[in-house]
This record gives structure tokens, C-alpha cells and sequence, in this order.
């Protein structure tokens, strides 16, 4: 199934083409189409070419086809679409990249998958990432590599990587990512998407605190969990902040001060352009399970150079596809905004997208 120029998509005549979310909630709106034809679709791209994306960690294809509870007048009705496997959704295990936690299906899910959902959205699945998001490729030990559809032996960068190759490969036209410092505009970025990280307080909360504190291992997941299955990228971080642990006040308090100082540049300034990435996509393997923790570290603080100042700020970013390297993988260009100013950003790609059209896999 792998082709020999390493590109993959699941594009097909069928009633999905190549329409975006917008225009597919609208013809299943006007009965252009019946919701059930998109969801059954977008099922059938996900089995053709997720045995070579590695995208999906969660099928839950049986629930799409029998969820009855869909809102018919939401903005995206119908739609399908994927949520990151570090939200609870009802009735899927909540993974979150690890083996150190057991596949117990989850008994409600979170405030945001509530609100994700409160639009139309029908959810097929839960999309891989690398434990707990912690760096910025989707390699794990739980779930393996997940593939760029641009070129399959490199990175969809992370740690929303698995939902950034199902949208980019044409399974679905839009899947949830959240972002502590990259994990949306980095794969984004590496697939040639378009990804918002909008401000903060925005959008609700994961919030688990209806069953569970927020803490760590089994305070967290407050079920089996295994410290002994973390890979050492996980352990290594935990050793390293415990040596550092005294710091932490003092860099709370300079992070706060950014986020002024972040705001008095919006004064003079209505937009800021920078790379998403300091480099193009790296080869999988880059920053996968098996490098060591130095070289991880040293690799992981070039790589996400650009994109952690809007997550300490709390301001909105958008990454949008603006070219390819040399070896013909996507190039992502960031342009943040002041605090609450998605809009801008939005009618700014609106503008871009008109007048150089984003490119699908196997266009450029």
C-alpha cells in the first residue's frame, strides 16, 4: 500500500471530494447529502490509509454510525472529525500516548469534548500523539510512529500529530489538537494545514476535575497505572524538573512579566511574523523514544524556538502553509496577534489562502 513516492492521501470521488468542513456542513444542511454518506466516507478513507498513517490510537466508528444525538442545526452538523487522545470522550479510553495507563473506556467526557461536539461535530475515533504530549513528534511506545502524508518517512511533528495527518491526508476536513507550546502549529506546520491556537479561556477546560484532582500518575488517572511502562523521555523530564524544582517560583514570575511585555508590542504592531519551525519536518526518529535524553533536549529547544511565546503570553497564533522545501515538504509560516484577536488572524489567512490557495497533498 505504500506508494514509491512516499505520498499518501485518501482523496476520492466520492461525497466528501475535497471540501472543507464549512462546505460539507452546508450541503449536508441543504440535503446535498445525508450525514450518514459523510460519516461513512470519511470511516472508509480512515481504513484505507491509517494501517500507513498510524494516526488513529481510538476507532469508535460503531458509536458515529449510531449517534443519534448529533445537533442537526449546529454549524458543522454532520461533519466528521477526530479529538486528540488526551481528552475524556464517553465510552473510549483515554490513552494519552502511554502504556503506563489501562484501555478503561471513559464514564463522561471532558467540558471541551462537550463543546467540540455542542457544534455538530461527529467524533470517529481518538488520534495519536506522544506520551502525555511532551514532545514535539508523534512517536511513542504505546502506539508507534504516526506518518507524514507528505513524505512517510518523516515527522507530522506533535504532539497533535496524529490529527494533523488525518486532515492532511483527506480523512476527515478538520480534528482536534490543544497546544502547550507547538503541539498545533508544529504539526501543522509538518502537514501543510492550517492550525489555530486560539487565546487563552477561549474554549473549556479538559477539566477532569468531576472525578479526578489534577496531579500526576495515579492521583490523575485514579486507576491502574504503571510508572514502570513511561518511557524514558517521560522519567528523564520528571528527574529533571526535580532537580530544578527550586527554580520554578522564579520562572513563573518572569513568564507573568512576559505576558506584559507581550502586550505593549500590540501598541505599534497589529501582527507578528515568524517561522512555525526553526527547520522543515525532520525524519522520524528525530526525536523519537530512542534518542537519548540530552540529545532530545538540546534537539526539542531548537525545534519549538518559534512557537511557545503565545502559549506564555495566553495570545492567539495561526500557522499557515506558505511553501514547500527542497525535498518538496511543507513550510509553515506563524503570525500572531494580541489577546482575543483571532479574528484578525482569521481574515488575514482568508486574504493569504485567496490568494495562493493552500495546496493538498500530492499538488504541490
Amino acid at each position: 500500500m505504500k506508494p514509491d513516492n512516499k505520498l499518501i492521501n485518501a482523496y476520492c470521488d466520492d461525497v466528501l471530494g475535497t471540501k472543507d468542513g464549512v462546505e460539507l456542513a452546508a450541503m449536508i444542511a441543504t440535503g446535498g447529502i445525508q450525514r450518514s454518506e459523510a460519516i461513512e466516507a470519511a470511516i472508509a478513507r480512515a481504513q484505507r490509509v491509517n494501517a500507513t498513517l498510524n494516526a488513529i490510537a481510538t476507532e469508535t466508528f460503531e458509536q458515529a454510525r449510531n449517534q443519534h444525538n448529533v445537533l442537526e442545526s449546529g454549524l458543522l452538523a454532520g461533519v466528521p472529525s477526530f479529538i486528540k487522545d488526551t481528552d475524556q470522550v464517553k465510552g473510549a479510553p483515554t490513552l494519552m500516548g502511554t502504556r503506563a495507563v489501562p484501555e478503561k473506556p471513559a464514564d463522561f467526557s471532558s467540558n471541551f469534548v462537550e463543546q467540540f461536539l455542542s457544534v455538530g461535530l461527529v467524533s470517529l475515533g481518538k488520534s495519536t500523539l506522544p506520551e502525555f504530549g511532551l514532545t514535539a513528534t508523534t512517536e511513542s511506545l504505546a502506539t508507534g510512529s504516526t506518518h507524514n502524508p507528505w513524505n512517510l518517512d518523516y515527522s507530522t511533528g506533535g504532539s497533535s500529530g496524529g490529527s494533523a495527518a488525518l486532515v492532511a491526508a483527506g480523512v476527515v476536513p478538520l480534528a482536534h489538537g490543544n497546544d502547550g507550546g507547538g503541539s498545533i502549529h508544529i504539526p501543522e506546520a509538518c502537514c501543510g494545514l492550517v492550525g489555530l491556537k486560539p487565546s487563552r479561556s477561549r474554549l473549556a477546560d479538559t477539566d477532569r476535575s468531576k472525578k479526578m484532582p489534577i496531579n500526576f500518575g495515579k492521583k490523575l488517572f485514579e486507576t491502574e497505572f504503571d510508572k514502570k511502562k513511561l518511557e524514558p523521555w517521560t522519567l528523564e523530564l520528571s528527574r529533571f524538573f526535580r532537580k530544578t524544582i527550586l527554580k520554578t517560583p522564579f520562572t513563573i514570575r518572569r513568564l507573568k512579566k512576559f505576558s506584559n511585555l507581550y502586550k505593549n508590542i500590540f501598541s505599534n504592531y497589529d501582527i507578528l511574523l515568524s517561522p512555525t519551525m526553526p527547520h522543515p519536518p525532520p525524519k522520524i526518529g528525530y526525536l523519537g523514544p530512542k534518542v537519548s535524553f540530552e540529545t532530545h533536549f538540546k534537539r526539542l529547544r531548537q525545534y519549538v524556538s518559534f512557537t511557545p511565546l503565545q502559549n506564555i503570553a495566553g495570545a492567539p497564533a495561526i500557522s499557515l502553509p506558505m511553501g514547500f522545501s527542497q525535498d518538496r515538504l511543507p513550510i509553515g509560516i506563524q503570525f500572531a496577534a494580541a489577546y482575543g484577536q483571532e479574528k484578525c488572524l482569521l481574515e488575514l489567512a482568508f486574504e493569504l489562502e485567496e490568494a495562493q490557495p493552500w495546496p493538498l497533498v500530492g499538488q504541490q
